[in-house]
């Protein structure tokens, strides 16, 4: 899982396509800026518009409301470093800056910060369905000022019933010795690479991921490796997924626990790999996925742990799951999991997150309750869809441990088939510019609870310029021309469906 910044010059030339849209409606304009005439030129763009900056440091940046996005980036050759301070701003594109530091605080809501170099933490707080996504950006060698200053590099230091609205996608957060990401508050963190994030003594403690109640979080895709812990949760989580993340502690972190779930309530863990080794802290062995409580808290409750790789699964100081099955594991396997030590196409110990495919010969293979094989799905696979007919057995006839499967005839418990997925929407007619419309994906079908993403895009979909999480959502459109929406359904059985449409949009005053 590598991560490039790409140059400002290709990723200008998809904003400007994506400015004029279908029908060339929208004169989207360059406009160069210094230190010294940043904030005019800023304050004249419209929606669509680029506001090109040549060398030098811009200060702190503090935004504004925007009716449409205007993207702020760097001259070809040049190389430009700012701050950021959002409070209430809207609409802003930040693409392929040095930033130094960054808060997107409170009613700041459609801001896209990508392919830039972070030298300090960003702070959000504050934030709800906030529309706010950080993508293709690198996190390095960020220090902590201690265990309660600037703890995160990533940092959402607040709780909510309400989803922040944030994703953190793509990016590369390696070295130093503050958290990578850290989160009271529901946050989607994706596809991301955490390397040699590590202690470095005193009273800091570092964590690639910590979630700290944080509901309906969604950390999916990640590889994390040489750090001092993987994925955690030790004050509490609520009905997060937690889905075909890669741990491997084995070679600096060497924690006995890669990922680690206190007083969990709802919560789902699938499909992940926890790397198994010997000799890790405390005389233990690396690979454990730990369901557990501190004294203070109650115990978990409602947790499904399946489809995973792990050495063992603990369930400890009275934390219990709601599901535990089709899990291969080293030792400590339950009725429904299996007994064997998988075989990756990147051998024992695999440089790549892809490299943690399982052979075709491994353990394991195709035995996942979902059909597909048990750990992570590598990103250059696809998850079947429909689910596979007839449901493989909770216990795969394959086990190479010789312990009899505990018995032949199905589970006490037999899981129903799955609702199918099916992304379900209806195009909106009569559409304005300025007009708000209704976007209603709530017939949509699949396992409960459904997660909703809708995308706006040019029709190849090969541009993006917007997402926004929620099954039924009002949007209002500022151009004039064809609009092409999808809307992606995720079931909590983690199957997806996706459905396009296009509609038009005409100008706020035209006829009919």
């Amino acid at each position: 899982m590598s991560m490039h910044r790409r140059s400002a010059c290709a990723i200008g030339a998809a904003a400007i396509t994506l400015a004029l849209g279908a029908t060339g409606s929208a004169q989207a304009a360059d406009r160069s800026a210094t230190p010294s005439t940043f904030a005019s030129v800023f304050a004249a763009a419209q929606p669509g518009d680029r506001v090109v900056l040549s060398s030098g440091s811009y200060g702190t940046f503090k935004g504004s409301a925007k009716s449409g996005p205007v993207t702020i980036t760097e001259a070809s050759g040049a190389s430009a470093t700012i701050g950021l301070s959002f409070n209430g701003a809207s609409n802003i594109v930040i693409d392929g800056l040095t930033i130094t530091g960054a808060e997107v605080l409170n009613s700041t809501k459609n801001i896209t910060i990508r392919n830039s170099d972070f030298t300090g933490v960003i702070r959000l707080d504050g934030l709800a369905n906030s529309n706010v996504l950080l993508d293709h950006n690198t996190h390095i060698n960020i220090n902590a000022g201690g265990q309660y200053a600037s703890p995160a590099r990533i940092a959402l230091p607040y709780n909510s019933q309400t989803h922040s609205g944030v994703t953190i996608q793509n990016s590369l957060l390696k070295g130093g010795d503050s958290d990578g990401i850290q989160g009271g508050v529901g946050v989607n963190i994706i596809n991301n690479e955490f390397r040699d994030i590590l202690e470095a003594g005193g009273t800091n403690h570092t964590d690639a991921i910590q979630l700290i109640d944080a509901p309906n979080s969604v950390v999916r895709g990640n590889y994390i490796v040489d750090s001092s812990t993987g994925i955690v949760a030790y004050d509490g989580l609520r009905k997060a997924t937690i889905e075909n993340n890669v741990v491997d502690l084995t070679g600096k972190g060497k924690r006995p626990w890669g990922i680690e779930i206190y007083a969990d309530n709802g919560s789902i863990i699938r499909h992940n790999t926890v790397v198994y080794a010997t000799g890790c802290a405390w005389n233990g062995t690396c690979g454990a996925i730990d369901i557990n409580r501190k004294t203070t808290m109650s115990p978990g409750t409602g947790t499904v742990v399946v489809d995973n790789i792990a050495t063992e699964i603990l369930l400890q100081n009275g934390s219990t799951v709601a599901q535990r099955r089709n899990n291969l594991l080293r030792r400590g396997a339950a009725s429904g999991d299996l007994t064997g030590t998988p075989v990756f196409v990147g051998g024992l110990r695999p440089p790549t997150f892809d490299g943690f495919a399982l052979t075709t010969s491994s353990p394991g293979v195709k035995a996942a309750s979902d059909g597909t094989n048990i750990g992570v799905v590598p990103t250059t696979s696809t998850t079947p869809t429909p689910t596979p007919s007839p449901t493989p057995s909770p216990t795969p006839s394959p086990t190479p441990s010789p312990t009899p499967s505990p018995t032949p005839s199905p589970t006490p418990s037999p899981t129903p088939t799955p609702t199918a997925t099916q992304a379900v929407w209806t195009a909106p007619t009569s559409v304005r510019v300025g007009t708000a419309v209704v976007l209603d994906g709530t017939a949509s079908t699949g396992v409960a609870p459904l997660a909703c993403t809708w995308s706006f895009e040019d029709q190849s979909g090969g541009v993006i310029w917007e997402t926004i999480t929620g099954c039924k959502l009002t949007k209002t459109f500022q151009t004039a021309d064809t609009k092409y929406v999808k809307l992606t359904v995720r079931g909590a059985d983690g199957r997806t469906s996706s459905l396009k449409r296009s509609f038009a949009v005409a100008s706020r005053y035209s006829r009919g």
